[in-house]
This record gives structure tokens, sequence and C-alpha cells, in this order.
């Protein structure tokens, strides 16, 4: 009998281009892969809706970006991907390869109350408390959001 050490379908490999305007930004939110990953880089957590990512309908949150226009990510500080994306501004054509990754879930969850503390595992994703992510409370009913850092698309 012989062992399938194949990759889950699921993932894919590839490059792409994103079109944009001169001026516009890429329009991602990125965080590190995190401890434990095989190849560190980062993965793209959110898209403005009205952004050249998500209007190109090619990449999806979840997505590890391996380079872009040729330069690799691998290995380098989050905020100097941060760097790299933000200085994408007067081009009109990016090219990235990306490692494609099962869609993402996204859980809402309420607490009756502000005083319990939560606790959860994500197994077979991105455990959110391995990235540097803060928590913003919404006052009004106890609703719990993350966001990256800086919070705002690149």
């Amino acid at each position: 009998m012989q062992a399938d050490l194949s990759l889950d379908d699921s993932i894919t490999e590839g490059l792409l281009y994103v079109e944009k305007q001169k001026g516009e930004s890429l329009g991602v939110v990125i965080v590190e892969s995190g401890w434990g990953s095989i190849l560190p880089t980062v993965i793209l957590a959110s898209m403005l809706n009205s952004g050249p990512a998500a209007r190109s309908g090619k990449l999806s949150v979840g997505d590890q970006i391996m380079s872009i226009n040729d330069t690799s990510l691998v290995g380098l500080p989050l905020a100097t991907c941060q760097s790299i994306i933000k200085g994408l501004k007067n081009q009109v054509k990016v090219k990235l390869s990306i490692v494609s990754c099962p869609p993402v879930t996204t859980v809402l969850i309420k607490r009756p109350d502000l005083k319990y503390q939560l606790g959860f595992s994500v197994q077979n994703g991105i455990d959110e408390k391995k990235t540097d992510c803060q928590h913003e409370e919404d006052q009004n009913n106890g609703e719990q959001s993350a966001a990256d850092d800086e919070g705002s698309p690149l």
C-alpha cells in the first residue's frame, strides 16, 4: 500500500495580475501567517469591497501572498510587506504569486455580558490569536470583531 502525499486539492498556487488605477491602493489588509507556518509569509485578511483586489475576483480572504511583482515576501516582517504593498500606488498592473487556500468562515460571537472571557480554538485555518489583531467592542450589543493593527487597507 502506497501513501498519498499530495496536497489538499483545494489548495492551489498561481500567478495572477490585478489591474488598478494609478494612485489607487490595492485595497487589502494583510496579517502574518503565524507561528508554525511551513512558509512564513503574509495572508490576505480582508479586502476593501470597492478596491482593485476585490474587483478582480481573483483573490480570497485566507490566500497566502508569496510574492508581489517578483519580490518574494517569504520571511519578511509584516511591516516590510505592508511597505511593499503601499509602494504599488503608482502602478496600474500588479503581479501576485499566491497560494489559494480553502474559503474562510466568519463567525460572530455574541456574549451575554462583556465580563465573560472568550476562549476558542481554530483548526485547519488561521488562529486569530496568533496574529497581531486587536478586538474592537461594539458597545451597543456586545459583539466583537477582529482587525489588524492598522485596521486600514493597503
